[in-house]
């Protein structure tokens, strides 16, 4: 199972944006305004996709797109998701990152 997207090869970390655009580098990802991460998934056809913020659970997608709107912080989170297919694998990817708005 591969995760790709929002959280990997794609990643959003390191920049400011604003309502989803992308603005500038920056030593921390901070967002301004509405924005989605997404998830895709290569290979295996997937149970669940878990998204927790600090190790609490925020909600789940059980089909595709498999995507949620990041929750307003003021303070630095952890973002987690958690991909498991229907064979039991498991795979998790985080970032971190600061929403106002």
């Amino acid at each position: 199972m591969v995760v790709q997207g929002a959280i990997e090869h794609n990643r959003i970390e390191g920049f400011i944006y604003i309502f989803g655009r992308k603005i500038m580098k920056s030593s921390n990802t901070i967002i301004f305004g509405k924005m989605f991460a997404r998830v895709d998934v290569e290979d295996d056809p997937l149970l669940v996709v878990e998204y927790k913020v600090n190790g609490k659970l925020i909600g789940e997608d059980y089909n595709m797109p498999y995507e949620i709107r990041l929750p307003i912080s003021s303070k630095r989170c952890i973002f987690e998701v958690v991909a498991k297919d229907y064979f039991g694998n498991e795979e998790k990817k985080e970032m971190e990152f600061i929403k106002i708005g």
